[in-house]
């Protein structure tokens, strides 16, 4: 399969405002539109029309036999299912502390060490707000950065008022692109995969988008690696090659003049209620730490001796 891009802003109520969220959703993801992806390809799932297609397809992913129904999606799902474990969207500022709980909970995923990136300090993830924060709201259909959760069922240590919290335990950042949803972070709490976390957030998120009034079309999700990603061949991913070439007037690096404004920003973009652009930059002065004379020469001495190598 083969696709490409297309940007489209004639149904934006806004589109000086969108077009400035790719800009800086891009800046703090820069390896999307890189040349590796147009090279080898990308994951991309195909969102199913129904309810009945997505069943029919999952049940493809496995054939009738024991061995292979105990790793099936749909086994992994009905897992979740049962212990009560329930998706939707959410505010990112509201459970901070649990998604550097969820990064941290395993050192290494997909057979890597995680980077500083996710395992930072709390404070590189954000600020402590002093109350819930509601979704935001008067977000384009089309163009949107938003967190989506799986969430486990809680009964506060109150007895007498016996709340029920909800507890993340995993997590979808969803970059919406007209019919393109890229996944650039889906990680789960290490102590809930076994309960198909990562399915069932998955598969919900499909539902809600088939379901949607103007729904995407397509999941991006990483490399075209489905041969060795058995979690992606399971989730309806199948490799393919898509042109981002429509993202190129958007993409620009990242400057250090940038870190003040950004640092400023944040705390204005929380008080107008716009939560993903204040979100976006906080992401972007993680990805991007402030560095040390001595990593400041190390990265420059091995960019001289890159160039001088090609040369």
């Amino acid at each position: 399969m083969e696709n490409e891009l297309i940007l489209d802003f004639t149904k934006c109520s806004n589109i000086k405002n969108c077009e400035s969220l790719l800009t800086d959703g891009l800046l703090g993801d820069p390896i999307f539109p890189s040349e590796d992806s147009e090279k080898h390809g990308n994951a991309i799932c195909v969102i199913p029309n129904s309810e009945e297609e997505l069943v029919s397809r999952l049940k493809q992913t496995h054939s009738g036999t024991v061995m292979r129904w105990k790793n099936s999606p749909l086994r992994e799902i009905n897992k979740a299912d049962k212990k009560g474990l329930f998706c939707e969207w959410f505010n990112y500022f509201n459970h901070i502390d649990e998604i550097v709980d969820i990064n941290r909970s395993k050192n290494v995923r997909g057979g890597k060490k995680l980077s500083n990136f996710y395992v930072a300090t709390r404070s590189d993830f954000g600020p402590e707000l002093k109350k819930q924060v509601p979704i935001e709201k008067n977000l384009c259909d089309y163009h949107q950065i938003m967190y989506w959760g799986v969430f486990e069922p809680e009964v506060t240590t109150n007895p007498t008022t016996n709340i029920r919290n909800k507890k993340l335990v995993g997590y979808i950042r969803a970059f919406r692109l007209n019919d393109f949803v890229w996944y650039n972070m889906i990680i789960g709490h290490g102590s809930y995969l076994k309960f198909g976390v990562m399915h069932k957030m998955h598969t919900d998120l499909l539902k809600h988008y088939f379901k949607s009034p103007n729904p995407p079309k397509y999941i991006a999700y990483g490399p075209a690696n489905i041969e060795t990603n058995q979690w992606k061949r399971k989730a309806l991913f199948e490799n393919s090659k898509v042109h981002f070439k429509a993202l190129n007037k958007y993409y620009k690096e990242f400057d250090e003049s940038y870190r003040k404004p950004f640092k400023k920003n944040i705390s204005t973009f929380i008080e107008l209620g716009e939560y993903s652009r204040a979100e976006i930059l906080i992401r972007i002065l993680r990805f991007y730490p402030r560095r040390s004379l001595k990593s400041k020469l190390t990265l420059q001495t091995k960019r001289i001796l890159k160039n001088k190598f090609r040369n």
